[in-house]
């Protein structure tokens, strides 16, 4: 943690640290700034299905049995999606991963009965085991031989 220091005291500081959004909007309120901000199924529960554009990750099983939940804009800045992420959200038809995602975890689109389609970014390093599993449907997976 940065500590921005003015006149003698601190009027800032800077969090490295993994904070869940939740707990990012009370240091924001205190005029502090945030770098690793998570998502997490209470903080969806809390704030809704959008995710706010300062969340940096996905954690496990924020969207997981949604089963409403259709279509989902992720924002550019999201590195990782977590464990189980979306795991049971069975209307869910397609989705696009933006390009700074890097990790996919494990299980994290199995049971979506009606995804049909996924773009998966050129910079994804990783797509853990059974991503996939039991999207009988899923009948298009674009991604780059980075992958």
């Amino acid at each position: 943690m940065k500590k921005k220091i003015e006149g003698g005291k601190i009027n800032k500081k800077v969090i490295w640290y993994k904070q869940t959004y939740s707990d990012a909007i009370e240091e924001i309120k205190k005029g502090n700034e945030c770098k690793n901000i998570c998502y997490t199924k209470e903080d969806r529960k809390k704030y809704g299905n959008n995710v706010p554009e300062n969340v940096n990750r996905l954690e496990n099983e924020c969207y997981s049995h949604c089963i409403d939940l259709e279509t989902i804009i992720i924002p550019s800045n999201i590195k990782s999606i977590g464990y189980k992420c979306f795991c049971g959200c069975t209307s869910l038809k397609s989705i696009n991963i933006p390009q700074n995602v890097t990790l996919i975890g494990d299980k994290c689109f199995s049971h979506c009965i009606s995804l049909t389609s996924i773009s998966i970014p050129q910079h994804t390093k990783m797509i853990d085991w059974m991503c996939f599993y039991g999207c009988d449907k899923l009948t298009q997976i674009t991604f780059t031989s980075s992958v």
